[in-house]
């Protein structure tokens, strides 16, 4: 066994041992088959699809089995973000996060729709044999659902930075309108288990939204006794001072701090908050 795979099988028997010792949702949520067929039709229609209605079904089958805590933070009006944990595992797609999400933003701005703009990556990277891989038959499922969903897509590719650049000024726009952006520091790479590392350029993102004067929410997103728990922060630090800390001293940390000691990976020598 190579360095990497041994490495790569500790993690992922630190990420399993981490969420069974939490008693994750059981059993999984699903959505009913009549939506999911609507949803296909919709993506295969290149159409539109309401992100309110969709998440308030979503938490609708999630049967109460959630529980939320500084909801508070979310401000009513104005631009905001929200950076949050990469939970998801076989059963659980990370959908189910973006709309409990969505639904606690549509408690505090009730015409929002869609409530939350995310940030997705259009090409899907999995780790193979210790290697991130390109799944491109994966690019246009993905494309489809940012634009059924009013997503903004951005390319993390080589050579794709007239893409990127579009995309920022797409945020930038989306900021100045007073809407709420949402994305994954991790990317693809998030496991139901400790927080890991950002992908290259998250967290410069980040540092651009708060120097612009868009308030950065961290989220902590996880699972416990049969339930999925949200907990939201207050914004990050915008003092001039806090500008100069490197960028991932800011916003990894500030994540980590709304999840349990056993689950904030490299960070987990912070207090409990």
């Amino acid at each position: 066994m190579t360095a990497t795979t041994a490495t790569t099988a500790t993690t992922a028997t630190t990420a399993t041992t981490a969420l069974e010792s939490l008693a994750p949702l059981n059993p999984d949520p699903h959505l009913p088959a009549a939506r999911l067929w609507a949803i296909g039709l919709t993506m295969l229609r290149h159409g539109r699809r309401s992100l309110a209605d969709d998440s308030a079904c979503a938490v609708h089958r999630l049967a109460g089995r959630w529980t939320a805590s500084g909801v508070e933070h979310i401000p009513p009006s104005g631009p905001a973000c929200l950076a949050i944990n990469h939970w998801q595992r076989r059963g659980l797609w990370i959908g189910w996060t973006g709309a409990l999400l969505g639904h606690l933003v549509r408690g505090r701005r009730p015409r929002a729709d869609p409530p939350i703009r995310w940030l997705v990556l259009t090409e899907l990277r999995l780790r193979i044999l210790g290697r991130d891989r390109h799944i491109a038959v994966a690019d246009p499922v993905l494309s489809r659902v940012a634009h059924a969903w009013d997503m903004v897509p951005l390319s993390a590719g080589a050579g794709k930075t007239p893409l990127r650049a579009g995309a920022l000024r797409r945020l930038r726009r989306v900021a100045d309108a007073g809407e709420v952006i949402g994305f994954f520091p991790e990317g693809h790479r998030g496991v139901a288990g400790p927080l890991g590392q950002p992908v290259p350029g998250a967290t410069r993102f980040v540092e651009w939204l708060a120097q612009s004067g868009v308030p950065v929410l961290p989220v902590g997103v996880h699972e416990s006794a049969g339930a999925l728990h949200v907990r939201i922060g207050p914004p990050l630090a915008s003092a001039p001072e806090a500008a100069h800390a490197p960028a991932q001293s800011r916003v990894m940390p500030a994540i980590a701090a709304q999840l349990p000691p056993a689950l904030r990976g490299r960070w987990g020598d912070l207090r409990s908050a």
